[in-house]
């Protein structure tokens, strides 16, 4: 009779996957959105230390385009900061699955950056921001409570900064960069040690 015997009718409901996938997306714009509109410079990066996503403000920071850093290793970009501490945070991160902040003088910049590193399963995402201000303002809050604490007509000796002001322990941010150019650190009188 050359009529239709049977038939198969196969039918999808995907009303709710096109609805998860439109909120996925909507999730994924809301995000950039935010990382882009952040005063803070904010980097990702896989798990091969690869550059995944660079905001407007990391270029400001950094110098450089997105464009130029996605997809390229954070250990080939900055060679410099291999076997230094933004290696050693970097990776401990990672390692121990534990956020971190830190501060770190970056000698290329001439900046001191604020770093808070997050490690996810994807890699490690990371805000900074320039305190350079900051530490020249606490580096000359520093001269002026050595140069207070000093005794006039005392013999002067050379110490460790750290010993000057009464510290057991070195500190890693007294640098004399951040002071003041025509100053320098004076030494303590040796009978005030």
């Amino acid at each position: 009779d050359g009529g239709v015997r049977e038939f198969v009718l196969i039918h999808e409901h995907i009303t709710a996957r096109q609805r998860a996938e439109e909120a996925l997306l909507r999730s994924e714009r809301q995000s950039r959105t935010i990382l882009e509109s952040i005063t803070d410079a904010f980097c990702a990066f896989d798990r091969d230390w690869r550059f995944t996503y660079v905001n407007r403000q990391a270029e400001v920071l950094l110098g450089r385009s997105r464009e130029d850093l996605i997809g390229k290793s954070q250990w080939d970009v900055y060679a410099d900061t291999l076997g230094t501490d933004v290696e050693r945070h970097f990776r401990q991160t990672v390692a121990e699955n534990a956020s971190a902040t830190f501060e770190y003088y970056y000698p290329p910049h001439e900046r001191w950056y604020e770093v808070h590193a997050y490690p996810s399963p994807e890699g490690l995402s990371i805000y900074f921001r320039d305190v350079s201000e900051r530490k020249r303002a606490e580096g000359s809050r520093l001269y002026d409570l050595v140069i207070a604490t000093a005794t006039p007509g005392h013999p002067w000796t050379a110490c460790p900064p750290y010993l000057q002001l009464g510290l057991e322990e070195p500190m890693p941010h007294l640098d004399a960069r951040l002071l003041p150019n025509e100053l320098t650190l004076p030494v303590i009188p040796v009978a005030l040690l």
